[in-house]
């Protein structure tokens, strides 16, 4: 069985609307992945965009699906061509509804009977957007349990009580949930300690640690109770000087800092209270939804990573099951210590008995420049690289990458993820390099010696030069770019000699360098040498083309004609005409070779049928679920 798809945000909102990528981002990164940091766990749920005049959700691909509708001036203007009655009368969807706008209420009456959440009331961005957030975690905490939210405050009393006061009475006047404030909650009458167990049993719980808070007794207690019952908990860092000794099982928990609690930061705390709480219940969800769908009653469900204290708590379980990604191996080797081999993430339960294999796979994986056409963002397309590349080195395999790897974007460097997904995941980093990055003239020569050896022991460079027969000197633009074009080929075929497997997802259709887009080329290469491919074309781009060739549906992107609007593949063509080289260009031979070949010219263990799913699925870790699968059936 498979990686279920159980539940998947769709924000609608007007194409013009000027903040709107601020607001996706932000609710991509705070309920999918997190986009400052791509290593950090993330809560996984799937988080789709949409233009609210072309919002065409496909229910059926989730059990359930929430829609975030921004209402905002522009939306309101343009609302004869924004019908959005199709999906506010879709009593299968669940909908939520922020009024950016005071007018918001005027886009159809269907938003006049609802209760908008009133964001405008709001001075700031940075406001508007919080309260969007904390008001959508609330909406899908009561969307994943039946149960109304209870905080516990865990506080001393002698730093933290007043601290405490002020947010329960914050809770308690400015929010809709409840609050469990031990002095207020316990009769004198009650056994405190059943009680407070009682009380943390069933809440989500919020430490204020502050500089006495590890040296109380019963703050202890609270914080081992709290885990004993696998219990969200957020930590308020509130030190103002230090503290002797910090309470060590106060760990494995999401921790904030911040310096007073005003209203605003009262704000931020509940927000991070309920984003803990949506990731407690989903991941619940999912962990529940696989062992049943699997039938591993053996198994106990951990909402989060498993601790030392974990295993002593239930100590009478002999297996458990936790989010994916799985821990690195330094958490792995503290706890196999302790109990050896009983710790697993839905994907390395699916794979536990496959043998791990020494491959040589090559990820071809680059922007696709018509991503948002399948209502996603260029984000999408690199969390899926960054945990494919994760589960690869798990299983043991050497990647290898054509192109540049993004050696100085600080907004995505990908070789400085691997560099820290090869420390974490495969102890042997340092006998031989895990990764080789080929890279062609004259890329190679923006490479610093820096960057190479800051990743000694870990990528093995290979700068793929021209043929000898190329002089370099004094060449003017068309003849570089014919150099380049030629050893850009070059580079993909050396590669394509040396791997096992390609994994290609992605990719641009037009303004590339070279005779074809690399993606194409690659692909082309790969299937002619009856290597195993897969092709991942859920993020678009021209693995979506190839997969469209493939089925018989060839596009006009992949023509001389289509490429030669180009003005600077055009000047490329005409050199190569120029030297009686224009047989090397020959999109009509590729398109005919992938008709012909079809899918099972993949070769790739996968039966037609995961193909298909494979084609289509934006859904992480179904994708490489699936890869693995195919990779493990290939003798």
């Amino acid at each position: 069985m498979g990686i279920k798809s159980l539940l998947a945000i769709h924000v609608i909102s007007h194409k013009n609307f000027y903040n709107r990528e601020t607001y996706n981002d932000i609710i991509y990164s705070t309920f999918c992945k997190n986009l400052n940091n791509y290593l950090s766990r993330g809560i996984n749920i799937p988080v789709f965009f949409y233009d609210s005049d072309n919002c065409n959700i496909d229910k059926n691909k989730y059990e359930k699906n929430i829609i975030v509708v921004l209402i905002e001036d522009k939306l309101l203007l343009d609302n004869k061509k924004n019908n959005l009655s199709h999906i506010t009368d879709d009593k299968e969807f669940s909908i939520i509804s922020f009024a950016i706008s005071k007018n918001s209420h005027r886009l159809s009456p269907f938003f006049e009977e609802k209760n908008l959440v009133r964001v405008y009331e709001y001075k700031t961005l940075e406001d508007m957007i919080n309260a969007t957030i904390l008001d959508l975690a609330h909406f899908l905490c009561k969307s994943l349990t039946n149960h109304k939210q209870k905080v516990f405050i865990s506080h001393a009393k002698l730093d933290g009580k007043s601290l405490a006061k002020d947010l329960q009475h914050y809770i308690s006047t400015d929010t809709k949930l409840d609050s469990f404030f031990d002095a207020n909650h316990i009769q004198e009458s009650s056994n405190w300690a059943d009680d407070l167990e009682k009380g943390v049993r069933d809440s989500i719980v919020l430490v204020y640690y502050t500089d006495l808070y590890s040296s109380r007794l019963w703050c202890r207690k609270e914080i081992l109770f709290a885990k004993k019952h696998d219990r969200p908990i957020v930590v308020v860092n509130l030190l103002k000087d230090k503290e002797d000794r910090s309470f060590p099982y106060m760990a494995n928990v999401p921790i904030m800092k911040v310096s007073k609690l005003n209203d605003k930061n009262m704000r931020l705390v509940l927000k991070s209270i309920l984003v803990e709480s949506v990731r407690h219940y989903y991941q619940h969800l999912v962990l529940d939804s696989f062992l049943e769908e699997n039938s591993l009653k053996e198994f106990t469900p951990l909402a989060s990573a498993p601790e030392l204290l974990t295993l002593i708590n239930k100590n009478e379980c002999e297996k458990f099951l936790y989010p994916d990604p799985p821990l690195g191996n330094e958490e792995l080797e503290i706890l196999n210590s302790y109990k050896k081999e009983c710790y697993f993430t839905p994907l390395m339960y699916l794979n536990k008995n496959k043998e791990k294999r020494e491959l040589k796979i090559a990820i071809s994986i680059s922007e696709s420049q018509d991503i948002e056409e399948y209502n996603q963002r260029l984000y999408h397309l690199r969390s899926f690289i960054v945990e494919l590349a994760r589960y690869l080195l798990v299983f043991n395999s050497k990647l290898m990458y054509g192109g540049d790897l993004g050696y100085i974007n600080k907004e995505f460097n990908f070789v400085e993820i691997l560099a820290q997904l090869v420390m974490s995941y495969n102890e042997e980093y340092k006998e031989s390099e895990i990764i080789t990055n080929y890279t062609s003239y004259p890329y190679y020569e923006k490479i610093l010696d820096e960057h190479k050896t800051n990743l000694l022991d870990i990528v093995e460079f290979k700068d793929i030069e021209p043929d000898s027969k190329y002089n370099l000197k004094d060449i003017d633009e068309l003849e570089k770019n014919y150099i380049t074009s030629e050893t850009l080929t070059k580079m993909r075929e050396v590669m394509t000699k040396n791997m096992d497997i390609k994994i290609v997802a992605g990719g641009k259709n037009e303004n590339f360098a070279g005779k074809y887009p690399g993606i194409l080329e690659e692909t082309y290469l790969a299937v002619i040498d009856e290597k195993p491919v897969y092709l991942v074309g859920g993020f678009g781009g021209g693995t979506k083309k190839i997969i469209d060739t493939l089925k018989g549906d060839i596009s006009e992107i992949f023509s001389v004609e289509y490429q030669l609007k180009n003005p600077s593949f055009k000047k490329l063509y005409e050199y190569y005409e120029s030297i009686g080289e224009s047989e090397k260009i020959d999109y009509e031979k590729m398109n005919l070779f992938f008709k012909e070949k079809g899918i099972k010219g993949l070769n790739n263990g996968l039966t037609i049928e995961e193909n298909e799913i494979l084609f289509e699925s934006t859904n992480l870790y179904e994708i490489v679920s699936l890869i693995i699968k195919g990779i493990n059936n290939i003798k």
